[in-house]
């Protein structure tokens, strides 16, 4: 049997195939190997792939996971521990999420993918592998129109007191004020469960979906959108020589602002091709 995943930060999403076909789909906590030894990665995803195993009918020969903050060295190393640990899987691939998202959306063909979640990050791929990526930066340093980038923004607006009414309300709807916002992304309590800084920025980001009539929030996510594609796509231009292409997305927060995508894409001369909350789907898809 075959364990394939797409891992975020926040959550993972997994596929175990039979020679007969998909026999399992599941869902696990995510991980990032960029930040994370490899006893906590294992800690984190045991739970679930232990019942994903017991539940096989066959070992599982080969484990192929595509995740955030799978860099070169150190990350590979720790995540490739940790699921050989778990599973005892022969073979073991672990790619970055950008490339896996690269063969989700355009398989064979070469063209532009890009991922809008917790984090951001894009890459120009030749059908093969990536041959260019602008450095995704991070949600301190880049991440621009991710969920971490939009609750950024609207902690940080509140904190200022800049946000319409509406929004405080909504902000403080989830218990928090000026002091716990800055508690909870200076001084998280880790070890008791809170979330990291670049998650709990991030789950704010629904309230984008909850009020998009409004104004700031429209502003707002326009001016992101710009952003990631004057900060990460115009970098690919250059290969481009000349040509419309197309950028593909997979990502809750691609899904949620397709629209605003769109517009914001055709200004700078590219256009919006598939559009998938995750990249498991389609990878799957491909599969056959």
């Amino acid at each position: 049997m075959k364990l394939i995943a797409d891992g975020g930060s926040t959550s993972a999403k997994w596929a175990l195939i039979s020679g007969h076909g998909i026999t399992l789909r599941f869902s696990s906590p995510g991980v990032n190997p960029a930040v994370m030894s490899a006893d906590e990665i294992t800690q984190r995803l045991l739970p679930a792939l232990a019942e994903a195993i017991e539940n096989a009918t066959e070992p599982i020969e080969s484990v192929v996971y595509y995740g955030a903050g799978c860099l070169p060295g150190t990350p590979t190393q720790a995540m490739t521990q940790a699921l050989c640990e778990i599973t005892r899987a022969a073979r073991i691939e672990v790619a970055s999420d950008m490339l896996g998202a690269c063969r989700a959306l355009l398989g064979e063909r070469g063209g532009v993918a890009a991922i809008l979640g917790t984090g951001s990050n894009s890459a120009l791929y030749n059908g093969n592998t990536i041959v260019a990526n602008t450095s995704a930066g991070g949600y301190i340093l880049g991440d621009e129109m991710s969920g971490a980038w939009l609750g950024r923004r609207l902690a940080s607006d509140y904190l200022k007191g800049l946000l319409p009414e509406s929004l405080r309300v909504a902000v403080e709807a989830k218990g928090l004020n000026n002091n716990e916002i800055i508690r909870r992304v200076y001084r998280p309590d880790i070890s008791s469960g809170e979330m990291a800084p670049n998650r709990f920025l991030a789950s704010l980001a629904p309230i984008y979906s909850d009020f998009r009539n409004d104004e700031w929030i429209e502003r707002t996510l326009r001016e992101g959108s710009r952003l990631f594609i004057e900060r990460n796509l115009l970098a690919y231009k250059t290969h481009l020589n000349g040509s419309v292409a197309e950028v593909g997305f997979v990502g809750s927060v691609a899904v949620a602002f397709e629209d605003v995508l769109a517009e914001c894409l055709k200004l700078y001369g590219f256009t919006l091709g598939a559009v998938s909350p995750d990249a498991l789907t389609p990878l799957l898809r491909r599969l056959g």
